[in-house]
């Protein structure tokens, strides 16, 4: 069920006691207030904020991540032309060998599929692939993306529902920003936010304790998706 901005501001002013006509915290303050939390959560677990789509390439063995990317999580297959056939698996791969053993790769025959992609943290926004693209490709990619800002009651969230407890939490941290001149206002947003950092946390590690990958042996970094 699909967790709208409404679901969190309601339960933030019931615990302000904030409910009445003239309002301490306007609305648009509050849905601000939000959109960082959101962007909060998407800068320290990428893999909670994140979109499946199938890409087109641009001719050659450099492409950039869609506009609202903020990284590269996976990249699965080729498709065809029409976006809607899937084709073969595309495996991530180092640098270091391709350029050892083909060091030639970059100006190889342009093809449609690609076998190969390689992800450099050092160039977040791109990608390089192998063999170089004609630019008639497509891949299906699933990255972490930055939320669009909350700007109504009406607005879905991209989030999961179960990140709407620390949303709320992170919310009230911002709202009791506002009397952190005062000794109380301060401990309470001190208090919102170790309540949406104990969350996360706690959140992270469960996953990692879950992950299906446990099963398959000794978490691999150059993996992604890999048992932690």
């Amino acid at each position: 069920m699909a967790v709208l901005a409404s679901d969190v501001i309601t339960r933030v002013r019931e615990i302000l006691v904030d409910g009445a006509i003239a309002k301490r915290w306007t609305d648009a303050e509050l849905l601000r207030y939000l959109s960082d939390g959101q962007r909060t959560i998407a800068a320290m677990y990428p893999d909670q904020v994140t979109k499946v789509a199938i890409v087109p390439l641009v001719p050659g063995t450099y492409q950039t991540l869609p506009a609202d990317a903020v990284s590269l999580l996976t990249i699965y297959r080729n498709f065809a032309g029409d976006g809607l056939t899937p084709g073969r698996a595309i495996r991530l791969i180092r640098r270091e060998i391709l350029d050892d053993q083909n060091p030639g790769w970059h100006t190889e025959g342009k093809q449609q599929v690609v076998y190969n992609y390689i992800y450099d943290p050092l160039d977040s926004m791109a990608y390089f692939v192998y063999p170089p693209s004609n630019g008639l490709g497509f891949v299906q990619m699933n990255y972490c993306f930055n939320p669009e800002e909350v700007t109504d009651l009406t607005d879905e969230l991209p989030l999961a529902g179960i990140y709407q407890t620390p949303l709320v939490d992170y919310v009230l941290y911002k709202a009791h920003q506002k009397d952190s001149d005062f000794a109380a206002g301060q401990q309470r947003a001190v208090a919102h936010l170790q309540a949406f950092t104990l969350f996360m946390e706690t959140r992270s590690k469960r996953e990692a304790e879950t992950n299906p990958n446990q099963s398959l042996g000794p978490f691999n970094p150059n993996v992604s998706g890999a048992a932690r």
